[in-house]
């Protein structure tokens, strides 16, 4: 077979796949959204089924290539990435991250500039070859200790700090954009880089005006998908 070939037939297997997953996503969200009619232990059965194949297929992700080209690059040298800052924006990812069973998203107080001292949402940089699914599960289990299940991605932002990590006379420019996640009761453990976390109850709304932001696009997706009600 081609080379042509087999990528038309890799991207219709693309297709056929992400429509059977939409259609499986969708039940495991009525079966978690919905308290009334399934225990908890469901719920959260099926929270693990779609958290576990969640990262694997997503809708914004578009691959133009084999898969296996795919290469993550983690690491950046601190002196470079200091330049990167200076002179470019950084694209991160934001993770509202609601716990269906508490009905609170979780926030977590900064210790490191920008935004230090701050009540902010996990996230960070996300790596080259990343999707954003990838990157908020990565970036929320290692700034919270959460495994988390993406279930929709949100809006994107500009964010523009004056302060940095690395210097005075540095500033941030960050291009956000932020993704909505499901997790249930789990212990919290977060890294060096955050002091504290609590669990806000999802009808309290963040002050900070970018957060505040977040916060109504995901209300307005959890009360599509049935976790949210009036």
């Amino acid at each position: 077979m081609g080379l042509f070939k087999r990528k038309v037939v890799y991207f219709l297997f693309c297709i056929l796949s992400q429509l059977a997953y939409a259609d499986e996503s969708k039940t495991l969200l009525q079966i978690i959204a919905d308290q009334n009619h399934f225990s908890i232990e469901e719920r959260q059965k099926a929270f693990r089924t779609l958290r576990d194949s969640s990262s694997t297929i997503e809708p914004s992700y578009i691959l133009y290539g084999e898969k296996e080209e795919v290469k993550i690059v983690k690491d950046v040298p601190a002196e470079l990435y200091a330049e990167i800052v200076k002179s470019m924006t950084i694209s991160c990812v934001d993770v509202f991250v609601y716990n269906f069973e508490k009905k609170a998203y979780l926030m977590i107080r900064r210790t490191a500039s920008p935004a230090k001292g701050k009540w902010w949402i996990p996230g960070g940089r996300i790596f080259k070859g990343e999707s954003f699914y990838q990157s908020a599960i990565r970036k929320t289990k290692k700034e919270s200790g959460l495994d988390i299940c993406p279930i929709a991605q949100l809006g994107t932002y500009s964010t523009y700090f004056s302060e940095s990590a690395w210097g005075s006379n540095v500033h941030t420019d960050t291009k956000v954009t932020d993704v909505l996640a499901l997790c249930d009761n789990q212990a919290v453990i977060f890294d060096a880089y955050h002091q504290d976390y609590r669990w806000v109850p999802i009808q309290e709304c963040p002050d900070d005006p970018y957060l505040l932001n977040v916060h109504k696009e995901a209300m307005s997706k959890l009360i599509q998908l049935g976790f949210v009600s009036f």
